[in-house]
């Protein structure tokens, strides 16, 4: 392996606003996808500018009149937002949201492969863009993922997954993608978190330019 990156925090103090991951080499740090804003952007904002992300692509179909309200100004012009949600097909749901694939979502940004990085709070629907992505060609698949996990899917969020579909996710990143586990936290806060939600970064085991103490796992 050529380089060793430590893991670092971005986004501020704040429990859900905080991801933990290995920061790409300056040459890659071009455009961010970020799925899910909550119309919180501490994430956004300390890519962009303290290091030097120069395009954010965001995509969330959740706000308000399909628009963020609280958008700083500073990252305004970086930033690319979508009215859309991912998930692992193409379709509109019952109250018009726009939901569609990895390939597709890549193919709205203009992109001819996949980003360094890409930060995901879907909802419960990381399932199944995790399939959706896997399913694509390997240039096309990040080098690393921040993914919030959750039990439940927002359209049903009285249905909880079991152990063994958590373990399935987990299996398809690592057998199928390639990707190795290196950061775990739980999202306990009672105020800003989610109790039954963990924040996980995985990154591709066959990039030899981040390895980021992969042998040590965090949380």
């Amino acid at each position: 392996m050529s380089r060793v990156c430590p893991l670092i925090d971005l986004g501020g103090s704040r429990e859900d606003d905080k991801k933990t991951l290995c920061l790409p080499p300056k040459r890659q740090r071009n455009t961010l996808i970020s799925i899910g804003s909550k119309d919180a952007w501490s994430f956004e904002l300390d890519a962009v500018l303290h290091h030097g992300f120069g395009r954010v692509l965001s995509f969330d179909c959740t706000l308000p009149h399909g628009t963020p309200q609280k958008l700083p100004d500073s990252i305004r012009d970086h930033v690319e937002f979508y009215n859309i949600c991912i998930a692992g097909s193409n379709y509109k749901d019952a109250s018009g949201r726009q939901f569609v694939d990895w390939q597709t979502l890549l193919q709205l940004g203009g992109l001819r492969r996949a980003p360094p990085l890409v930060k995901i709070d879907a909802e419960g629907y990381e399932f199944e863009m995790m399939r959706s992505l896997l399913a694509a060609p390997p240039q096309m698949q990040p080098e690393q993922l921040i993914i919030e996990v959750h039990a439940f899917t927002m359209h049903d969020p009285k249905r909880f997954r079991t152990a063994g579909e958590v373990l399935a996710y987990f299996q398809a990143a690592v057998f199928r993608g390639s990707y190795i586990l290196i950061n775990r936290e739980h999202k306990w806060h009672r105020k800003w978190g989610c109790t039954y939600c963990a924040e996980v970064t995985m990154l591709k085991a066959t990039n030899a330019s981040l390895v980021c103490g992969a042998g040590h796992l965090h949380g």
